[in-house]
């Protein structure tokens, strides 16, 4: 191993009775990218808040260069040359992009006012230096998400930093602008920059990183060379059990036809048709913008459609999500935090909120029987929780999944549509959340399951759709699927 860029000795941390680092000895080499994994409550989050200065440690030391030093708050941090990308940076939306990445640092003239003209110029400066293009002068509140993360790169590197940690940070962003920040984190490698990349997604991992430290349950278990290690072996290191299969097919036989779509027409898709079984895995796959969300949402009644949808051998329009559910089709959507959940309100209210109107007697809301209901659910999809009225924003990816699951669960459903069900969690919850999809198939229900990660689908699901430019470019048996067959009708279409 060559020279350390940061070292940490013994690192402990405890809030109250709870030992987040237990001792801990890591080194982040100086100009390399290295992976900072493990399962979400491991301790990763915690070491990055001391690195920032936003947390003090308990007990062990931190060392940059070889010398022990002190980070007392992010500014001192930002001294020593370490600065963090945070998965949800706190921005100013009202402020132009220059004033953000200078705030409180904001250039002045001899009248003590602010130099614009100065300003613009660093910004114009600093954005060349990595090859980004933003207007300096553009708001915050009119850029995208991953305009925005590129701002928040900008504000890191303009402290001269030695060290960049990313928290998470393709979480929001489409493939595109993953390869644009894969070619960011390249040229920062180029220029010595030493990064710690924090990620859930094995792809990433490998494809950036040179080194990989594992935390789990507080304790640091591997470090090395992550050209020396497996897949396997990784996630082995990070869930402490072997994984067998990373992504198990529960082998059953479908039954009967619970589903079945003719010529689905919405604003997005175009003649899309398809059937599904009770205990069936449908995958829908395709490139981004092919329709495979839109499908849902047209399913969902999100989007009004044209074409024939019969439910158990019944003809049925979807006019409304409220509609949707009353007949027993239910959505679990791609982003969970803005639209599967309600964060401020704890686990009871999130889970009750869609069967609130059945639990009702006499116009009083039987409590009792909604905290049974709860209750029960949170044991069997294993939510982990100090008790119901825990509030959902506090819950970790995989059980504010859970708790989107269980809402459903209430209903009892004959269709249950995934959209990209185990994003943004770590391997362990998603192991989790394959045995809940298990569960549910094993008691009849069809499940329709969109997924970008193509190993997830071909080993989850029992056939799949792929959409291509808003129309289904063929359906493809489990017997015949590979990824090669899958790609080749999401980019040419064709039949299967």
């Amino acid at each position: 191993m060559g020279t350390a860029a940061i070292e940490v000795r013994n690192l402990d941390k405890r809030y109250g009775g709870v030992h987040a680092l237990k001792s801990i000895n890591l080194s982040f080499e100086k100009g390399k990218v290295c992976a900072l994994l493990g399962e979400n409550g491991a301790g990763k989050s915690t070491l990055i808040k001391i690195l920032s200065g936003i947390e003090q440690p308990t007990g062990g030391e931190i060392l940059i260069d070889g010398k022990e030093i002190k980070i007392s708050n992010p500014l001192t941090a930002q001294h020593y040359g370490i600065s963090t990308v945070h998965q949800e940076p706190m921005q100013v939306m009202a402020i132009s992009v220059a004033e953000n990445i200078y705030a409180g640092r904001l250039p002045k003239n001899k009248l003590g006012m602010v130099d614009y003209r100065k300003l613009r110029r660093q910004t114009s400066e600093l954005m060349e230096k990595i090859n980004i293009r933003l207007d300096p002068d553009q708001l915050l509140s009119e850029l995208s998400i991953a305009q925005r993360q590129l701002v928040e790169i900008l504000k890191a590197i303009s402290y001269d930093a030695k060290v960049v940690i990313f928290d998470e940070p393709t979480s929001s962003l489409t493939k595109e602008e993953t390869k644009t920040l894969y070619e960011i984190i390249r040229m920062l490698h180029e220029r010595g920059i030493t990064i710690i990349y924090v990620s859930h997604r094995m792809k990433e991992i490998y494809d950036l990183c040179q080194e990989a430290a594992v935390l789990r349950d507080g304790r640091n278990v591997f470090e090395g060379r992550i050209d020396k290690i497996s897949q396997e072996e990784l996630i082995r290191n990070m869930v402490g059990r072997n994984m067998g299969q990373l992504y198990p097919k529960i082998e059953i036989q479908p039954g009967k036809k619970v589903l079945e779509v003719k010529n689905l027409t919405s604003d997005y898709v175009k003649d899309v048709s398809f059937s599904l079984r009770e205990g069936e895995i449908l995958g829908l796959s395709g490139l981004v913008g092919a329709g495979r969300t839109e499908v849902a949402r047209a399913l969902f009644g999100i989007d009004s459609y044209k074409g024939e949808m019969i439910l158990d051998q019944k003809a049925i329009h979807i006019s409304s999500p409220d509609e949707a559910i009353s007949k027993g089709i239910v959505l679990v959507p791609e982003d969970r935090k803005s639209q599967g959940l309600v964060r401020i309100l704890d686990i009871r209210k999130n889970i009750g909120a869609v069967d609130m109107r059945y639990h009702h007697k006499w116009g009083f809301l039987m409590q009792r029987d909604e905290e049974k209901t709860v209750s029960d659910l949170i044991e069997r999809l294993n939510v982990k929780t100090p008790s119901a009225y825990q509030i959902v924003d506090n819950l970790s990816g995989g059980n504010q999944q859970k708790v989107v699951f269980a809402k459903w669960l209430t209903k009892t459903p004959r269709v249950l549509i995934l959209d990209e069900p185990t994003r943004g969690i770590d391997v362990g919850a998603k192991a989790e959340i394959y045995s809940i999809i298990g569960e549910l198939v094993r008691g009849g229900i069809g499940i329709i399951m969109i997924s970008s990660e193509m190993p997830e689908l071909i080993a989850m699901s029992d056939r799949i759709l792929v959409m291509r430019e808003g129309t289904c470019a063929g359906i493809v048996d489990r017997s015949d699927f590979s990824e090669h067959t899958l790609i080749n009708l999401a980019l040419k279409g064709g039949t299967a």
